[in-house]
């Protein structure tokens, strides 16, 4: 079980992210999604979705990197790298035509084969531009 869950959030990273196949977020969250945010609020699925499209309109070329990955019971844990170039401001930069690396790590919980929670812990003070 736990490698099932390691392989369907592996999806949203490869498939989702980089690949850019929006389609598969239908397949692999469920309808009920949460993204806590660090602030301690909650956001559903459909504002989540509109926080991606807004990821790929500012970063032009995203890659997202699965650095370590830890499952279990429901829940998988990844520390993630991604990299992209600025084609437009996003989350305070404006560095057009830079490329942006960032890391962080998410916690996804998973049930009944779905994606139903997301915690995110981005490394702000890491970012690098280059």
């Amino acid at each position: 079980m736990n490698c099932n869950n390691k392989v369907l959030v592996g999806r949203y990273y490869d498939e989702v992210l980089t690949k850019r196949e929006f389609n598969v977020i239908d397949e692999i969250f469920d309808v009920t999604f949460q993204s806590h945010l660090s602030n301690g609020t909650s956001i559903g699925l459909e504002v989540y979705k509109s926080y991606i499209k807004e990821s790929f309109a500012a970063l032009s070329d995203i890659e997202v990197h699965i650095k370590d990955q830890i499952s279990e019971q429901n829940k998988v844990v990844t520390r993630w790298m991604a990299k992209g170039k600025l084609v437009k401001p996003f989350a305070g930069i404006s560095e057009i035509g830079k490329t942006v690396e960032v890391s962080a790590i998410h916690i996804h919980r998973i049930k009944n084969g779905l994606i139903v929670d997301h915690w995110e812990a981005i490394n702000l003070h890491t970012i690098v531009i280059k």
